[in-house]
């Protein structure tokens, strides 16, 4: 039995060939694994190190750096905004700012002689 419609193979697969050009999301742009790791760090490091756009930019591909990295990089920041240098986790600041920073959470080292200085240290 046959159909009384007729089927035109050649037109059929110049349509085949023709839908499988269409883009169906235009806007959307193909991401890779490491565009896509360079965006998370980035996100990171601007949620927990107040790093801005600008020092980030500077660091380059992101994607190469670890994730031991990365945290090195969020913790130097942090201990920079709190006046601290390298690793140290203490600071010598005037002693009148002591009750301050007790306040804030550091503890007192102790109160240096001859001055009017002490040394404070996060928490352990």
């Amino acid at each position: 039995m046959g159909s009384a419609v007729s089927f035109d193979r050649e037109f059929a697969n110049k349509l085949r060939e023709e839908y499988k050009l269409i883009q169906f999301f235009p806007s959307r742009q193909m991401v890779t694994q490491s565009g896509l790791d360079a965006e998370v760090k980035k996100e990171l490091l601007m949620m927990f190190s107040d790093l801005n756009g600008e020092e980030i930019a500077k660091l380059g591909d992101l994607s190469t750096y670890t994730r031991e990295q990365i945290r090195e990089l969020a913790r130097s920041k942090e201990f920079e905004k709190l006046g601290l240098k390298g690793k140290s986790t203490q600071k010598i600041i005037p002693f009148g700012e002591v009750r301050q920073a007790i306040g804030e959470g550091w503890e007192l080292v102790s109160k240096l002689d001859d001055t009017d200085e002490a040394i404070v240290r996060l928490p352990k």
